[in-house]
């Protein structure tokens, strides 16, 4: 962010300044912020019969220098939109879709080399000791999970996972009884690579390897679009197949063996407490064990959108600074350029009043444009630059809001009434007759 500020002011001074060294000092305090095409234009005589009010001469004033108007009301608006847009990402993150995809229960625990990004994952992780202590503990409805991997050189890998009743109605409306017969199976198309493996169609003839090298056929029963990662190894392999058996199925054809991992559920009365045995019991008596919950899915969910947020505010307040301290700088400087044009204006009848107002009205009036800007055409940036910066995340669901900027135009309201009523403080301590020497 520092970096970039310091880019935008070197290109922004840089064209000016090479400008301004080529003017002479006579010429350059000559200057009162009017081009020449207006000077020429002012030479001409105009018919007027709009009513002269603070109000439009502020609006005259303002359009005198059109670049700079643009550059200004740019500048503030920008930084509102990707507020905006930061705050939007933010909200597009749906908790549920994320911690739907993560667990299914209240509890899972594993072997911390399934929830962890490593290669090698155990598939046996959950003792016995464990599951007889958790239940002590009331843990409720268990839903065991069973994996086995089997891959030959020149054989497509494949995952087969035995599950309950419970989990299969996670993502599958598929019979159980049928499927717990001992001749079914269902298969996944989830398959990534260069596609040169075809999915089994309902009604194909699959064959198994088990841990003995017996082999068994299996019709497939259905076909999953995709196995939950939730209830998964969480590892794919490139053209590798997935499928998945009755529970009693899996054990009987694999073998007796400990689930790869485990879910449970806890009353909520109990939760606080199962949780903290839980941390206990996974420190001291079986370190290799691991949980995520429910609960922990939500702190790094909040903590992800507390990231967006933090990240593309700091970036909204860099540019919302760079835009204040340009419409700060531009208005002082109008504003002392413009002093002996105000003199002979007051000279000729204009009040301090009405000289107030009218700069108050020349701030107000950049804000007005920022609004209509932010509210109109950057609300369809806010949606296009939300799907970019996080469109991609898997719990992503769009929406857009334009509350940052509601919210920061009061104060943005206030800097615009402010500086014009400091400027005219400093600028009414001159003397009207001092003001009007000013060459």
């Amino acid at each position: 962010s520092a970096a970039f500020a310091l880019l935008t002011v070197f290109l922004s001074c840089r064209k000016p300044g090479k400008i301004a060294a080529k003017i002479s000092p006579v010429e350059a305090v000559k200057y009162n912020g009017i081009s020449g095409e207006m000077k020429g234009k002012a030479t001409r005589k105009i018919k007027r019969t709009q009513t002269i009010t603070p109000l439009t001469f502020a609006w005259a004033n303002s359009k005198r220098d059109k670049k700079k108007l643009c550059i200004i009301v740019l500048s503030l608006s920008l930084s509102l939109i990707l507020l905006n847009s930061a705050f939007s990402a933010s909200q597009s993150f749906d908790l549920d879709e994320y911690v739907s995809r993560s667990i299914i229960s209240d509890f899972a625990v594993a072997d911390s080399a399934v929830f962890a990004s490593e290669a090698y994952k155990k598939s046996e992780g959950v003792s016995a000791e464990f599951l007889n202590a958790a239940k002590a503990q009331g843990a409720e409805e268990i839903s065991n999970i069973y994996y086995n991997y089997f891959a030959e050189p020149g054989i497509n890998p494949v995952q087969t996972y035995g599950i309950d009743k419970t989990a299969l109605e996670r993502f599958s409306d598929v019979d159980y009884e049928k499927l717990c017969s001992g001749h079914y199976v269902i298969a996944s198309n989830y398959i990534i690579g260069d596609g040169s493996v075809s999915a089994p169609l309902v009604g194909d003839k699959i064959e198994l390897t088990g841990t003995d090298g017996v082999t068994g056929e299996f019709e497939v029963l259905a076909v999953t679009d995709e196995y939950p990662h939730s209830i998964s190894s969480r590892v794919y392999f490139s053209n590798g197949l997935t499928f998945i058996l009755a529970q009693d199925v899996f054990l009987s054809f694999f073998g007796e063996r400990h689930p790869m991992q485990t879910n449970f559920n806890v009353s909520p009365d109990k939760m606080a407490g199962f949780t903290a045995w839980l941390k206990d019991y996974t420190t001291r008596s079986e370190p290799n064990l691991a949980f995520i919950s429910r609960e922990t899915l939500k702190g790094e969910f909040d903590g992800l959108r507390r990231t967006y947020v933090m990240l593309g505010g700091a970036l909204a307040f860099v540019l919302a600074l760079i835009g204040v301290l340009n419409f700060t700088n531009a208005m002082v400087a109008s504003i002392f350029a413009r002093r002996r044009e105000f003199a002979m204006l007051q000279s000729v009848g204009m009040t301090g009043r009405q000289l107030k107002q009218t700069l108050i009205f020349e701030g107000g009036g950049y804000l007005f444009l920022t609004a209509a800007f932010t509210l109109s055409i950057g609300f369809g940036l806010s949606y296009a630059i939300t799907r970019l910066i996080a469109g991609q995340v898997w719990f992503f669901k769009q929406e857009v809001t334009i509350v940052p900027s509601l919210i920061c135009l009061p104060f943005l309201l206030l800097l615009c009434g402010l500086v014009p009523v400091i400027c005219y403080g400093k600028l009414s301590r001159e003397s009207l007759v001092e003001r009007l020497r000013v060459e």
